[in-house]
């Protein structure tokens, strides 16, 4: 019996470097919006600290040139913020369409997958019943021996 061969192992193989790829790529984006938001967390803490300070430096005389240079640095602190939030929302965006990617080439990849399952084991079922053809060709041969020489 010749072993088993799937004509369509070409395409399972290219299906599973596909889905190694996006998975890959699903994950590099993973971390650039992991990244994204910690650099976002890491200036709303700043605007937190610094908003703090003001209040805790309100307390005491204030020059009016200080209070210029707490509201300019908290300003661009809350600019910084809202271009890091598009910065989030455009790695979460990536993000989603990566893991559709991924999704997808993970369902092309398992539908092949499950078209070699069944094939082999319509080759299983195969090799087994020309097994068992040869396993009772043997026995009816041994049972011809026996009754023909009991003669």
């Amino acid at each position: 019996m010749q072993r088993f061969t799937f004509r369509l192992e070409a395409l399972l193989n290219f299906r599973k470097m596909k889905k190694e790829q996006a998975q890959s790529q699903f994950a590099m984006a993973t971390l650039q919006y992991h990244k994204e938001v910690k650099v976002l967390t890491k200036f709303e803490e700043e605007l937190s600290q610094y908003q703090k300070l003001f209040c805790q430096r309100q307390c005491q005389k204030v020059t009016v040139e200080l209070f210029k240079s707490f509201h300019n640095y908290i300003d661009k602190i809350n600019k910084d913020i809202l271009r890091q939030k598009d910065f989030v929302a455009a790695a979460e965006k990536n993000r989603q369409e990566c893991l559709q990617i991924f999704e997808e080439a993970a369902k092309n990849c398992e539908a092949v997958e499950k078209l070699r399952e069944k094939r082999f084991q319509q080759y299983q079922i195969t090799v087994l019943q020309e097994e068992q053809k040869c396993l009772d060709e043997i026995g009816a041969q041994q049972y011809a021996r026996k009754t023909g020489s009991g003669d």
